[in-house]
């Protein structure tokens, strides 16, 4: 309503993470890798974030979850047939009064075709588990819950310096303020 160009796009929810995790039966896996990390040891941290990175690298996206991204990315390219889009995630706690977790998580560019874009998906989900991103988010003193949700968004690569757009609406669907 306010003019700005927002580019056309789409997202997977925080419910489409969460049935990868549930299909791949990652849950118990996760918290027996990240219970065992010491925070103070660098290699401790990259160590599980490898195993970790491995588990989802085999897991596969729900079948009825690949189906609908696949078909609002071939809505999304229209006539381009296979156009570059950029995959960025949201997580849900990334900004919280007395932290800020924004930017840990990997965005991936001029991603092309539906293989590619699966896969990009995947390691964006993947990226929670970072090295980096152990410790602030499930070793630190926000201890928010194990299973962090996180948004995935994807649109038009040519609109890379506005594709953050899509992810600015509240995860409870309402408006921002």
């Amino acid at each position: 309503r306010a003019g700005f160009p927002v580019p056309r796009g789409f997202i997977l929810t925080t419910h489409s993470y969460k049935e990868f995790l549930v299909e791949n039966n990652l849950e118990r896996k996760l918290k027996d890798i990240l219970k065992n990390v010491d925070s103070e040891r660098p290699e401790s941290l990259q160590e599980a974030s490898q195993k970790i990175s491995n588990l989802f690298a085999q897991g596969k996206i729900p079948h009825d979850v690949q189906k609908e991204t696949i078909t609002r990315y071939r809505k999304l390219c229209g006539i381009l047939k296979k156009a570059l889009v950029a995959v960025r995630s949201s997580a849900t706690a990334e900004d919280l009064p007395q932290a800020s977790f924004a930017g840990q998580q990997t965005t991936f560019l001029n991603v092309k075709g539906e293989p590619n874009l699966i896969e990009a998906i995947k390691n964006c989900w993947t990226s929670l588990f970072t090295a980096r991103a152990i410790p602030s988010g499930y070793l630190g003193s926000i201890r928010r819950p194990f299973s962090p949700s996180v948004r995935t968004s994807c649109a038009p690569a040519l609109f890379e310096t506005i594709t953050g757009i899509p992810v600015a609406r509240a995860s409870n669907g309402a408006r921002p303020s």
